[in-house]
């Protein structure tokens, strides 16, 4: 175990999301929640739009591209939501919202008729 100890940070920050403390919270993380859920369906619907296969390397890149996103994106709406001295919202909680809702956009732009 004291290979890894130069690779774990020295002190590991505990977020407690506390959804039910108000109606604040709840709303923000429900939000948080959807946005996710739009997010990953984006995926499948785009899959389905352009007859790309699971197994290709654009759906893997993707994926792997909105993984890296929604670990500072939900840093930064963590701290929107549970510190009352944060009036601002981040550049990627930002980049995350207009870039799902062109997604969601264009979804909807290029559906068949059978949506």
């Amino acid at each position: 175990l004291r290979v890894f100890d130069k690779l774990l940070p020295a002190s590991l920050e505990r977020y407690e999301w506390s959804a039910f403390q108000n109606l604040t919270k709840y709303v923000g993380v429900a939000t948080f929640c959807v946005m996710t859920l739009v997010i990953d369906c984006n995926n499948f619907f785009y899959k389905y739009l352009a007859w790309i296969p699971a197994e290709h390397l654009l759906v893997k890149y993707r994926v792997i591209l909105w993984g890296f996103v929604a670990i500072a994106t939900s840093k930064e709406w963590y701290e929107y939501v549970s510190n009352p001295h944060c009036h601002r919202l981040g550049p990627f909680v930002w980049l995350a919202f207009y870039t799902s809702t062109i997604e969601l956009l264009s979804v909807y732009k290029f559906r068949g008729k059978e949506f």
